[in-house]
């Protein structure tokens, strides 16, 4: 754990000390950053580099063993190796695989008061991260170099940090679901913690190893790149499938928000009608909840499903291996 600095605190709230926030970063695994390394620049994802980085953690190597070999998959034989198993599900599919373990993995470090709101955080973010690359490889599947899937899974990392360093007092503010707009859920939280999550994250992302147009999102949440609203729009609807950390919308009021026309405007021909947008988004509600039970399960036979650019290898493939 990388100790940043410490808030001053009066009454047990965290305080602002003459205009420097610091913070203490949560405990997140070195292959985390290495794995969004790979996801941030495709061409680096080869085989040899996604094997090299599982081996490096044994959990992880054995977590991705589990998975190659789940019910899922269905393959033929037991596959025993890293090698095989990168080879069978494809080097940017572990990738993806290895980014969600490690969000999971966290959840050891948030087993107090706010173990309950740190579970609905990493809901969230497995459930966006998803649908941000599901998106992404629906509207711009020709993107050398994709990276919603790692918008979607940090973009509650301010609040994260939040919860982490001051969980009593995030239990305070968000232990109950509250309509508010996020003008208000801002202030709300500077007068809580000190700093809201936008700050939080602009604190503790200069001494990460996070691709550079990941930092610039964290740090500037008015990014209207085509990135940044592929990943707002994968926010709203992770809520609207009951994957919300504070602020649950229902699906018609989802529907109506305005991040669709602007990713319409985006992609005018992968995206077609605004109406047939939202109803192929609706159509994967059922795979992202199963994604995300599944990846949340500790101990299970099965894995979870691919992330959206990965598919099960053709029938032939898993008879012959």
């Amino acid at each position: 754990m990388a100790r940043l600095g410490s808030f001053s605190e009066t009454n047990g709230r965290p305080r602002n000390s003459e205009g420097n926030i610091h913070l203490v970063c949560p405990p997140l695994p070195h292959t985390l950053f290495e794995a969004m390394r790979l996801m941030d620049n495709p061409n680096l994802a080869t085989q040899d580099r996604v094997v090299a980085m599982a081996n490096k953690d044994p959990l992880v190597a054995v977590r991705l063993l589990k998975i190659v070999n789940s019910a899922y998959y269905g393959f033929a034989s037991e596959v025993k190796d890293v090698d095989r198993a990168v080879r069978l599900l494809g080097p940017g599919s572990v990738a993806g695989i290895i980014l969600g373990m490690n969000m999971v993995r966290l959840q050891a470090t948030m087993e107090g008061p706010a173990g309950a709101l740190y579970t609905r955080l990493i809901r969230h973010s497995l459930a966006s991260a998803y649908l941000a690359e599901w998106l992404e490889s629906e509207l711009d599947p020709d993107n050398t170099n994709p990276l919603a899937f790692s918008f979607g899974l940090l973009s509650d990392f301010g609040r994260i940090a939040l919860v982490f360093n001051y969980p009593e007092t995030a239990v305070e503010l968000f232990d109950e679901p509250e309509s508010r707009t996020e003008d208000e859920w801002s202030a709300a939280e500077r007068s809580a913690f000190g700093c809201n999550q936008r700050a939080a994250a602009r604190i503790l992302v200069e001494d990460l190893a996070l691709p550079k147009r990941l930092v610039a999102f964290l740090k500037d949440r008015e990014d209207q790149s085509t990135t940044a609203v592929i990943a707002e729009a994968a926010d709203a609807a992770a809520r609207a499938f009951g994957f919300w950390f504070h602020d649950p919308i229902d699906w018609s009021d989802c529907a109506d928000l305005d991040v669709w026309d602007r990713l319409v405007a985006a992609f005018p021909y992968a995206a077609g009608e605004r109406d047939e947008l939202l109803e192929r988004v609706e159509a994967r509600r059922s795979e992202v909840e199963r994604h995300v039970y599944q990846l949340l399960r500790r101990r299970t036979d099965r894995g979870p499903v691919p992330t959206a650019r990965s598919r099960r290898p053709p029938d032939r493939e898993r008879r012959a291996s």
